[in-house]
């Protein structure tokens, strides 16, 4: 039996074809997945976190949707009633990968016609109910903010994250609070609640390396799969003839690193925003930037779930330097002013003037205590003011201009080494996402929304008000007041 931290293993299972008693409906396959040593030693792993993490087609989705039926026919205790109840939250970053492959991997495992399957296709929904099991299976895309906000009432047995690492951390952390909760109690609680994770690699700098590989709680598992070119691979059987040896032909060492060797790294996955008009030899300093006293200090702010802000600098020359870049996850405004830029600023930038500017959106007041953002950060002490539009085309155009711009022969400008989000942002992590199509390649009319944007987009509003804010500035020299801390 399990603990509740997740902690302790539950017993290998016995599956049905080895005379277990609690068998599933007959009609419901399980798959051991022996020959796979990862996938067997993940699977008998019953940690609350369990993420797998492998190349393209070494069966990681095809392990969640097992584990899944596993845990609601074999691990999951009968009611009083005799029935099995379970519900699972299935999630994907968009609702067209969700539609393309998540749901069709799920029933081609476990299609309608085999295991008393109902689909909701209104609701993206799927129940298999019979032979004492009653398995709720919630499908849900993760792009719209009223499908995010649709996670918040539910209560589950467990999530499963497909391709986690283009899942915010805010989505993670949410639905940790909401598995276990089901079934209830009185029907007998949940014996196992979790949420298992696959993935191709990730970027050493995005959440999911950090929680499970340098966080790493006892509640948290990740196991690796070995590279698809090496003897050890896992699923090739079920793969093309020497499937991995050609997807290398004509790729990038990154994609062979990330996609066929399964190591974490960075690949661009679509159109780079800025594509051909940022080049990290002239837009990327050697060293990190000196604040000194007396800076023209310009902050910008993007708020949401995610807030994140750069600290720009205007040198006497003219050059406009990113100094720093701060990126959170799961946090209010209020809660980033305080445990990240304020003691920065009161630390590292004590001597300069501030300028702040942000989204115009975070006039808006907040549903939960009628503050604005804008408020918050005005009551720290800081001077803010909005950005002149949230046009797209208006902000995209403001960095493209700098990016263009020279001084004194060299680029105006100029982003320390130590932005790391923001650098990849520009070479390939902030981009348009392809779109399937079959006359070529076609891409969103908007940045996908993912880890790098909200840097950028914290950019973006520096920009789009530099040339006004800074006129201001000679106009009529401001100085900050003291500040308390």
């Amino acid at each position: 039996m399990t603990t509740q931290n997740g902690t302790a293993e539950l017993p290998t299972i016995a599956y049905p074809n080895q005379g277990n008693t609690a068998a599933p409906p007959r009609k419901v396959r399980l798959y051991r997945f022996d020959q796979y040593p990862t996938i067997h030693k993940i699977s008998n792993d019953y940690r609350r976190h369990r993420l797998l993490v492998g190349p393209v087609g070494s069966g990681k989705t095809s392990w969640c949707c097992n584990e899944m039926v596993k845990i609601s026919t074999l691990i999951q205790r009968p009611s009083s009633d005799g029935v099995r109840y379970s519900r699972w939250l299935v999630a994907r970053n968009t609702y067209r990968e969700l539609a393309d492959t998540t749901i069709r991997s799920f029933m081609a495992w476990y299609p309608q016609r085999e295991c008393s399957g109902k689909w909701s296709a209104d609701r993206n929904e799927y129940l298999i109910s019979g032979g004492g099991v009653h398995m709720e299976i919630l499908f849900r895309s993760l792009d719209t903010p009223e499908n995010v906000k649709k996670l918040l009432s539910l209560e589950l047995t467990g999530a499963w994250l497909n391709e986690a690492r283009e899942i915010p951390r805010a989505i993670f952390d949410m639905l940790d609070g909401r598995i276990g909760r089901y079934p209830s109690k009185a029907m007998g609680g949940a014996i196992w609640s979790g949420i298992i994770l696959d993935t191709n690699p990730p970027d050493d700098d995005g959440w999911l390396a950090r929680y499970f590989e340098v966080d790493a709680p006892e509640t948290s598992a990740i196991y690796r799969q070995p590279s698809g070119l090496s003897d050890r691979a896992e699923n090739v059987e079920n793969l093309p003839q020497d499937y991995y040896k050609t997807l290398a032909i004509g790729k990038s060492q990154d994609y062979v690193n990330v996609y066929i060797h399964g190591l974490n790294g960075f690949v661009k996955e679509g159109k780079p925003v800025f594509d051909k008009i940022f080049n990290s030899t002239l837009h990327v300093a050697n060293e990190a930037f000196v604040s000194a006293a007396g800076d023209n200090l310009l902050i910008g702010f993007d708020f949401g779930l995610t807030p994140a802000a750069v600290i720009c600098r205007v040198t006497p020359r003219g050059y406009v330097q990113v100094l720093e870049e701060l990126v959170s996850e799961n946090m209010g405004i209020e809660r980033f002013l305080d445990d990240m830029l304020l003691p920065l600023l009161a630390t590292k930038y004590r001597d300069g003037m501030l300028t702040c500017v942000g989204d115009p959106a975070g006039q808006q007041r907040s549903q939960t205590d009628e503050r604005t953002c804008y408020e918050i950060i005005r009551k720290k002490g800081l001077q803010i003011t909005a950005a002149a539009s949230n046009d797209l085309a208006a902000r995209l155009g403001a960095v493209e201009g700098l990016l263009r711009r020279l001084t004194d022969g060299k680029a105006t400008f100029q982003v320390s080494p130590l932005c790391k989000r923001l650098i990849k942002g520009f070479n390939g992590g902030y981009c348009y996402r392809r779109i399937n199509s079959g006359s070529g390649d076609k891409y969103t009319d908007k940045p996908d929304k993912n880890e790098y944007s909200h840097v950028h987009d914290a950019l973006q509003y520096v920009c789009m008000s530099f040339d006004r804010l800074i006129a201001k500035k000679k106009e009529k020299p401001y100085v900050e007041p003291p500040r308390a801390y």
